[in-house]
C-alpha cells in the first residue's frame, strides 16, 4: 500500500521534496523557464502562422448578469496574471534552444466597452479574436468586458492555447471572479510551482511515450499529423466557447458599501456554468 515504508525513507522523500521545491521557486524566479513537450510544438506552429491565419487562438465569453465593476474587474485580471506567472509568459529562441520569459513588469490586457445590442457585441468579440499575439510581447491573453446594461455584461477571455489548456479554462474564469470579490483572498490562496510542472512532466520517459501511442495508433511510422487535408482553409479561430455567472445585487460595486453591508463580506459571483466551462 505504502511505497515508503520507514520513517528514514519517508525523512529523506521529504527533504528531497523541499528541496525541489525551492529550487523551482528560485528557477520561477529567475523569469526564464524551458517549455513543456507539447508547448514545443505549438510554438513551432505559432511562429510559423506569423501574421498569418492563427488556428490556435482560443475565446470564450461569459455572460454576467447582474453588477459589475470594470475598473474592479480590471483589478481582478492584474491580480490573476500576477498569480500565475504562466499566464504573462512570452516565448523566444535562443540559437536552436527556445525558452518562456516572465516578465515582472507587465499591463494588463484588459479593455471595456458599453456596447448597444448584439451587432455591436458581436464586434467587440470580433476585435478581441483579430488582433494577433507576437510571442515575444506577452501576455498572450488579454481580457474584455462588454457592457449592454448595468446587469447585462459578457467578459471575454481570448488567448493562446500555448498558455492554458482545455482543462484550465473554467479555472482561470473562476479564479477571476474570486479575485473580483476578494483580491486578497484570490492571491493568498496557494499555487503549485509552474517550474516544478515543467521538470516533471520533462522528465518523463519520451521513448516510453512514443512506444505506448503506437500501440495505441497502429500503423503511424513517422511524425506526420493523422488528421485529413482540409477540402477548404479553416476557420481563423473556432467559435467563442460560451458560459454563465451571476454577480447577485451584493456583489462588489463602484458604489461605496452602506453601513448595513460592511460587517460581511460581499456575495460572490456564481461559478461559471453552461455546456462549455472549459477551452477544447
Amino acid at each position: 500500500m505504502f511505497r515508503l515504508r520507514t520513517v528514514e525513507a519517508l525523512a529523506k522523500a521529504a527533504e528531497a521534496t523541499a528541496a525541489g521545491s525551492a529550487a523551482a521557486e528560485d528557477a520561477d524566479a529567475s523569469g526564464e523557464l524551458p517549455l513543456s513537450p507539447l508547448q514545443e510544438g505549438l510554438l513551432f506552429h505559432l511562429m510559423l502562422a506569423g501574421e498569418g491565419r492563427d488556428v490556435y487562438v482560443q475565446q470564450a465569453v461569459v455572460e454576467l448578469s447582474g453588477p459589475v465593476d470594470p475598473a474592479r474587474m480590471g483589478d481582478a485580471v492584474r491580480t490573476v496574471l500576477r498569480k500565475f506567472l504562466n499566464l504573462r509568459a512570452g516565448f523566444r529562441t535562443d540559437g536552436d534552444r527556445a525558452v518562456q520569459f516572465v516578465p515582472d513588469d507587465f499591463e494588463p490586457p484588459w479593455t471595456h466597452a458599453r456596447v448597444s445590442g448584439e451587432d455591436e457585441l458581436e464586434a467587440f468579440v470580433d476585435a478581441q479574436r483579430a488582433e494577433p499575439f507576437d510571442p515575444s510581447a506577452p501576455p498572450l491573453i488579454r481580457f474584455g468586458l462588454a457592457s449592454l446594461a448595468d446587469g447585462d455584461h459578457r467578459l471575454v477571455l481570448t488567448s493562446e492555447l500555448i498558455l492554458l489548456d482545455g482543462w484550465s479554462g473554467g479555472l482561470l474564469v473562476t479564479s477571476l471572479l474570486d479575485a473580483y470579490t476578494d483580491a486578497a483572498a484570490e492571491a493568498a490562496r496557494p499555487v503549485p510551482s509552474f517550474r516544478a510542472f515543467l521538470d516533471w512532466v520533462n522528465g518523463r520517459d519520451r521513448d516510453a511515450a512514443v512506444d505506448a501511442w503506437r500501440a495505441r495508433c497502429p500503423g503511424s511510422t513517422n511524425r506526420r499529423s493523422s488528421v485529413p487535408a482540409w477540402s477548404t482553409p479553416p476557420p481563423t479561430s473556432p467559435p467563442p466557447r460560451r458560459c454563465t455567472a451571476t454577480c447577485p445585487p451584493g456583489s462588489p460595486t463602484a458604489s461605496p458599501p452602506s453601513p448595513a453591508t460592511t460587517a460581511s463580506p460581499p456575495a460572490p459571483c456564481s461559478r461559471p456554468r453552461g455546456a462549455w466551462c472549459s477551452w477544447p
